[in-house]
């Protein structure tokens, strides 16, 4: 009977004690990967298990307090005792492992060859990186993105997967998943994966990161497909739908899409963009974004409008001051580049106070950067 398995799991075990082997003293090197574990406690974790599974003690599997457990009751183990249990019970984890329920054997290979890596990342020794291990331990990944039962789990799995080529299909299928949590992940790997190499967007996953910004409920969702759709390929099938999406209801999304116009150079919605900068009930984020996005597309008639726009808030400080409360936050993603126009015009201090203030009482997500962009023009002057 086949048992591929049990014969990864014994060479990948072989490996990572041969290592620590060659590695004797430096066994106590901190994992940058585990930074409260040692290489000796990695091993200490890994020989645990099958202790553990032969006496039913799977409460809490996988959890921070079981995996401790099994690295405290080694504590004491002198290095070629710890490694001496490795070599009795690893075969005897290995004979088993093929007839584990589910998936959980390749879970077990994974989390293996996870570790592997933790210890060769600590011991500065590169190496297996094709292994029988690693292409299964990434099947499993792959799987656990579209098939595991469990939403959290296919959320992360998404969301770790930003560099593995072969997840561009799952996680386009991804972001069709019940769960917004998991289409949000999704659509966030498929931007790192795919930027800005927009000759491997498809028509259909075009379609389907559209379709997420124009009609996903959930406005984290939307504006992260519109941040995928920066990178698409140029062109109307991705540049109208989002100059439709200026239309969104909320700011933070079409916030979003003016800056993918913008970087995706859609000259040909200049006079779109331009509505948002001109309306004056627009929040200034959609309106700094507007205006840095007509730059980007060379719009002849909207030169310097960043500029005017911090210099009317001078001239009407009441202008700026009901947005100062967010400015002051992460949301503001331009808030460095509005705060330094705004310094540069505000060559009397007018706002300082102003600004200073809604700083000292900003009260959550708070960021300096629209500060240090205000403080920044001031110390150049």
């Amino acid at each position: 009977m086949s048992r591929p398995l049990e014969a990864v799991y014994e060479e990948t075990r072989a490996r990572i004690v041969g290592l620590i082997r060659d590695a004797d003293q430096d066994a106590v090197a901190v994992v940058p990967a585990c930074p409260t574990w040692s290489v000796r406690d990695v091993l200490a974790h890994v020989t645990g298990l099958y202790a553990d599974i032969v006496s039913g003690n799977l409460a809490g599997a996988a959890t921070d307090d079981w995996t401790a457990a099994q690295v405290e009751a080694r504590r004491a183990m002198p290095l070629d005792e710890l490694l001496g249990e490795s070599d009795e019970v690893g075969p005897k984890l290995a004979a088993m492992i093929d007839d584990f329920p589910g998936r959980y054997g390749t879970q077990v290979i994974a989390d293996l060859a996870v570790h592997e890596h933790d210890i060769r990342g600590a011991l500065d020794r590169a190496g297996a990186r094709q292994s029988a291990a690693v292409l299964l331990g990434t099947e499993f990944l792959l799987g656990a993105i579209t098939s595991d039962a469990d939403a959290h789990v296919r959320a992360r799995a998404a969301e770790v997967s930003s560099d593995v080529p072969k997840a561009l299909g799952p996680l386009q299928r991804a972001t069709h998943d019940a769960d917004p949590r998991v289409r949000d992940a999704a659509v966030a790997s498929l931007t790192r994966l795919l930027a800005p190499k927009g000759a491997a967007w498809t028509a259909s996953l075009i379609t389907d990161v559209v379709s997420l910004m124009e009609s996903d409920p959930f406005t984290f969702v939307r504006a992260h497909a519109a941040d995928a759709l920066v990178f698409a390929p140029s062109g109307d099938p991705s540049d109208e739908p989002l100059a439709r999406a200026l239309a969104d209801p909320s700011p933070i999304v079409r916030a979003r899409v003016i800056e993918a116009l913008g970087r995706r150079g859609a000259a040909r919605f200049a006079s779109d963009i331009r509505d948002r900068l001109d309306d004056d009930a627009e929040i200034l984020e959609v309106r700094t974004r507007a205006a840095r996005a007509l730059g980007r597309v060379c719009d002849a008639k909207s030169t310097d409008r960043l500029t005017e726009l911090a210099q009317k808030s001078v001239d009407d400080p009441d202008l700026l001051t009901p947005e100062l409360k967010w400015l002051v936050t992460s949301e503001a993603e331009n808030g460095f580049s509005f705060g330094y126009e705004l310094g540069k015009s505000d060559v009397h201090l007018v706002l300082f106070e102003r600004i200073a203030q809604a700083q000292r009482k900003c009260e959550a997500i708070c960021s300096v950067f629209f500060l240090s962009g205000y403080g920044r023009a001031m110390s150049e002057r």
